[in-house]
């Protein structure tokens, strides 16, 4: 027997929609609470009401949601029959999880126990408990999300470029990107309506910087015949200079002809110039002309990255 998604919606269909429900607790009374709005039939999305005082959410109390993806990914660590610390399956990172975690617990087959002082939900297909109540039961082996869980995600090597990654915020977003790409030559950047080519690729910026010429500083006395007629010292003064400031897209494309540079095979010959070009062309929609895009390769003629662009 195993517990997939649809048997965490079978589960969650026994709940009543419209009751409060508290959260788990084991030690000590929960002082928390939330009400079930919906539960999706395909993807398993939750709807609910937060409540922090244990009383029913008031009628103006916003409804937060959960996502399908979230939910299937805790239905596939209580495949394991091992102990899950919520915190430690999301990183730490959702406003839902101790929602996600009270409804869950609610449910027959589910129960939780404390493990070095900290809180975990089990199932148990061979044990139940009366739908709607909290039961405390003796800990079982614990889940490792860190290495079970990395296993069940997808390949980013192996999937086509453009990702786009959604959801609410505090749903861990950043934190799923970060880790996916880690050990990865990642490059940061905001995308809103005021972005521009400036922004985007960059643009010659003021800046004070030293100058390279001495300053006679004087008393300011001259002699009849209109000359200095005492110094006092000479001083580097700070003048207002223009540089070029590169942003995401300059830099991406700058490393890019470097890795291209030195990469050994074909392959990554091929897949760092399909890279630039597709740069090329974000480059062009944020406004402004891009840097040229590569040419196809001519006989033996080296590709090389243009010298204002080094």
């Amino acid at each position: 027997m195993n517990f997939t998604l649809q048997s965490m919606i079978d589960a969650l269909n026994t709940l009543t929609i419209g009751t409060v429900y508290k959260y788990a607790s084991v030690e000590r009374a929960s002082t928390g609470s939330c009400e079930l709005v919906s539960v999706d039939q395909h993807t398993g999305a939750i709807k609910y009401k937060r409540n922090r005082v244990g009383t029913a959410p008031e009628a103006n109390t916003k409804i937060e949601s959960i996502t399908g993806a979230n939910v299937a990914k805790l239905a596939l660590a209580l495949n394991s029959q091992k102990a899950v610390e919520i915190n430690a399956l999301y990183g730490g990172s959702g406003n839902f999880r101790s929602a996600l975690e009270a409804l869950v617990a609610n449910t027959a087959n589910i129960f939780v126990c404390q493990i070095d002082g900290k809180k975990h939900i089990f199932w148990n297909p061979n044990h139940s408990h009366p739908v709607g109540q909290i039961t405390v039961a003796d800990a079982p082996m614990v889940y490792v999300p860190t290495t079970e869980e990395d296993n069940t995600r997808p390949d980013l090597t192996n999937l086509s470029r453009q990702l786009i990654i959604y959801g609410a915020p505090g749903t861990g977003k950043s934190w799923r990107i970060k880790s996916d790409t880690k050990g990865m030559s990642v490059i940061r950047t905001t995308f809103h309506p005021d972005s521009d080519y400036s922004t985007f690729v960059g643009a010659y910026k003021p800046s004070m910087e030293a100058d390279e010429y001495d300053t006679v500083v004087t008393t300011g006395e001259k002699t009849s015949g209109g000359t200095i007629s005492k110094k006092d010292g000479l001083v580097r003064q700070k003048r207002i200079v223009y540089k070029f400031v590169a942003q995401a897209f300059l830099k991406a494309y700058v490393e890019a002809w470097r890795k291209l540079a030195t990469v050994k095979s074909p392959a990554e010959n091929a897949e760092n110039a399909e890279t630039l070009a597709t740069s090329a062309n974000s480059a062009a929609s944020a406004g402004g002309n891009a840097p040229p895009r590569l040419s196809r390769h001519r006989g033996d003629q080296p590709r090389q990255l243009r010298t204002d662009f080094r």
